[in-house]
């Protein structure tokens, strides 16, 4: 084991940081490349998907409490209040670790839809799966742009983003 200079040491450093930069600085891809790409088909694909799952548990929880003789009225009061703060509290998570926080909205929505299946037999957990709803909605807006950022860059990240937004809109 060879012992390293000081200036070595700071030179290797120095060729870090400036690796860094140079990582962050990239512009990324033009649209048109982006939508010739793999990774472009699967984010819309997903992009539907998420809009289907997204607007069909939101829209049809009312439906299901309604003709399960409960209000749904409180619960998604609950539902909105905890909208307010879920973002804030869960946005870290896809900051650092996008996939980790994905993988734990996935989860958190089926413990939600089994919470909803038992809420006739107990009534409280309409509210509890209503709050956590709040949270496990995070997804769609947190990890889009972050995902569509790493991979396509910001070159024409309005765009792609845009593009997005249509799928997401035309899946719900």
């Amino acid at each position: 084991y060879a012992k390293k200079s000081k200036k070595q040491l700071e030179q290797e450093a120095a060729a870090q940081a400036s690796a860094a930069v140079a990582q962050d600085n990239w512009a990324g891809i033009t649209k048109a490349k982006a939508v010739k790409t793999a990774a472009f088909l699967f984010i819309y694909a997903f992009a539907i998907f998420a809009g289907m799952t997204s607007a069909g548990i939101v829209t049809m929880i009312p439906t299901f409490l309604g003709e399960n003789q409960m209000d749904a009225t409180d619960p998604f009061a609950v539902f909105s209040a905890a909208g307010i703060i879920s973002q804030i509290i869960i946005s870290p998570i896809f900051e650092k670790k996008t996939v980790l926080g994905c993988f734990f909205c996935s989860v958190l929505g089926a413990i939600i839809l089994v919470m909803l299946i038992l809420s006739p037999s107990i009534p409280f957990l309409s509210y509890a799966a209503c709050f956590l709803l709040s949270f496990a909605m995070v997804a769609s807006n947190l990890a889009p742009p972050l995902m569509i950022g790493r991979l396509f860059g910001y070159q024409e990240f309005g765009g792609i983003y845009g593009l997005y937004n249509f799928f997401f809109t035309a899946g719900c």
